[in-house]
């Protein structure tokens, strides 16, 4: 787990070279041969006049095999218990047929967060994942996330403005103020 505060555009940038969308200015970024990531965005991408379910939203968040456009019962069982498993892991479980743009900005947040986590990426970037979320949704989030972390061995960069949010969760930290 790493949370920092740093700006945005440097924040934009540092995820874009790690995940190998842009060449780092100088070195190299090494990726080991069973690397995965993934990465929720701080700003939503979905458009807001697509109709997809919720389930349908999470289950893009696997890797290639997974359309958002297939319907969910031509869905192996495994991709049905691992949409699941991240639905109930956010607390969407009820919504799971539910329209993602009918879902308050919360709700959408929480959706974002399964996808990101579905995948079971090795490495995952984060950008604000509590943003829009109210005190106790964003504790229980950032308590899943710590969890998932010291029980599977997966490792979460968390983007934050704020860092007193994540001090609890969090086992490293990096603050531009205090570098």
């Amino acid at each position: 787990d790493w949370s920092s505060d740093v700006s945005s555009s440097d924040l934009s940038t540092l995820v874009r070279t790690l995940l190998g969308l842009l060449p780092p200015l100088r070195g190299r970024v090494h990726q080991g041969p069973h690397a995965s990531f993934a990465y929720l965005s701080q700003k939503d991408s979905l458009p807001a006049d697509l109709p997809m379910r919720v389930d349908r939203w999470v289950a893009s968040g696997l890797e290639a095999g997974c359309s958002f456009l297939r319907r969910p019962w031509g869905w192996s069982k495994e991709t049905r218990a691992r949409v699941a498993a991240a639905l109930e892991l956010v607390g969407l479980s009820e919504a799971r047929s539910a329209v993602y743009r009918e879902l308050s900005e919360g709700q959408k947040q929480r959706a974002r967060l399964a996808q990101a986590l579905v995948g079971e990426a090795s490495l995952t970037f984060l950008d604000e994942p509590t943003s829009a979320m109210d005190a106790p949704p964003e504790q229980q989030m950032l308590q899943a996330l710590k969890s998932i972390a010291l029980r599977e061995g997966r490792t979460f960069v968390v983007i934050s403005h704020q860092p007193s949010v994540l001090e609890h969760f969090a086992t490293h930290a990096i603050d531009r103020k205090s570098t």
